[in-house]
Parts: structure tokens; sequence; C-alpha cells
């Protein structure tokens, strides 16, 4: 059984130039890491994405305060856990937030960290990444509705 040694964040910034969190997480030799770039949607019930409002550097959107949450806090609550019981490690980060919306650890933060895992999950197994996703008989994948050119709005 393949466990988590440590988990280390960093900010970097997406595709916008907008700084945001990047998790990678370890076992043994492996690694593999994600970044949860910020959605377009500021809905009154999405999910908060934890931001350094005070900090001037990057007019409030920087998310060192996330990045040392995850050095610090989320790395020591993952040690030892098993790479591939994904609902267990989410379970933790669910529990570490515990609020509705995600406003202590933030959505941006949670996500990094648990796409980071799945992805050292399938690597750990030497499987493509889709694979390591349970699958139903009869599962039919959905067809994506994209929306880019004309900026989102519906018509």
């Amino acid at each position: 059984m393949s466990k988590i040694k440590k988990v280390v964040a960093r900010q970097v910034y997406d595709s916008r130039g907008n700084p945001t969190i990047e998790a990678e997480v370890f076992s043994n030799n492996l690694s593999a890491s994600a970044i949860c770039p910020s959605g377009a949607s500021t809905g009154t019930f999405e999910a908060y994405e934890k931001r350094d409002k005070s900090n001037k550097k990057f007019l409030g959107k920087s998310v060192l305060i996330p990045v040392a949450t995850v050095n610090k806090l989320i790395s020591n609550k993952l040690k030892n856990q098993n790479i591939h019981d994904q609902e267990r490690i989410d379970s933790i980060l669910i529990k570490l937030d515990g609020t509705k919306q995600k406003t202590k650890l933030g959505a941006n933060t949670i996500l990094a960290v648990s796409m980071a895992v799945k992805k050292l999950s399938a690597k750990v197994k030497k499987i493509p990444l889709y694979k390591n996703f349970t699958v139903k008989k009869n599962f039919k994948l959905p067809f994506p509705l994209m929306n880019i050119i004309n900026g989102g709005g519906t018509c």
C-alpha cells in the first residue's frame, strides 16, 4: 500500500496570469501535482476561493495563506494516508474545513490537493488517470457543452 509522504504547495499563475495554488503530493519516489485556477463564476452559492485579500502585492489575489495551510496543516493531516483511498482523503479535507462553502481552507486549496492525490494514485498504479475512476456497468460519457467564444452568457 502506497502512503502519502508529504504534500507541498506553491503559488503559480493560471492561463489568465492570476496567482493560483498548485499542490504536489509525494509517495515513495513518485509525485503528482495539480493546480486549481479560478473560475469566472462568482455566484452567491459558489464554493469559496481563498485568497490573500490583505496582501496588495498581487492586488489581493495571491494565495500565499492557502499555500502555507497546505504546507503546514494539510500535509501533516494527510501524512501516511493510503494514496488510493480518495474518499478518505477528501473526507479529511472536508472535515478540516468544516464549512458548507469551504470558507476556512478554500475550495481552491482543497481541490488542488484532492486532484493531485488522484493523479498520484493513477501514477502509482501505472494506469491512465481516467482508468482510476470507478466506472459502473453501462456507463456513458456525457456530452460536454462548452461556451467559450461569446463569454459564457446564455441566449
